[in-house]
């Protein structure tokens, strides 16, 4: 009978704690800079300054990442590597998203690419999802973007 009693008591209250947290949406805003960090034989690593609205109580991890990505309308492939991003609890502040693409994704695609590095400006499309995390739940935040952003080269 106590072991009934232990089981439904954790039970009402793990249903309680889940109730009483409410989720609110995170809110992902427009790129405000796109800089590429560094070029070398294998890779592209792409720093992207994004503006992330974090409402709720709790903090949680960017770690996973899958966008097709195309910039001035030249395909690069699909991002999915990042180096993982701590947004902060009732935080609106931008972070810093830095990946890497493949110069093997970008020569499939075309090369078309490197010309296109020359202007100030350029026409980023992002399409797919960012996953975000706090152990143990996680969200995939679909992504779709289409706009025009200033290229800064750091490199």
């Amino acid at each position: 009978m106590k072991t009934y009693f232990y089981v439904v008591t954790t039970f009402i209250s793990i249903i309680l704690l889940l109730v009483s947290c409410q989720v609110k949406e995170v809110e992902v805003g427009s790129i405000k800079s796109f800089k590429i960090v560094n070029i070398d034989k294998s890779q592209i690593t792409i720093d992207l300054e994004v503006p992330i609205k974090n409402p709720n109580s709790f903090s949680f991890t960017i770690n996973d990442v899958s966008l097709d990505l195309s910039f001035n309308d030249v395909p690069l492939g699909t991002i999915k590597k990042v180096e993982p991003v701590r947004i902060e609890k009732n935080s609106n502040q931008s972070q810093h998203l830095i990946f890497q693409l493949d110069v093997e994704q970008i020569s499939k695609g075309s090369l078309l690419f490197i010309p296109s590095l020359l202007t100030n400006k350029a026409n980023i499309k992002a399409k797919g999802y960012i996953k975000a995390a706090k152990f143990p739940f996680g969200k995939k935040i679909p992504v779709d973007y289409d706009k025009s952003t200033k290229i800064i080269k750091g490199f």
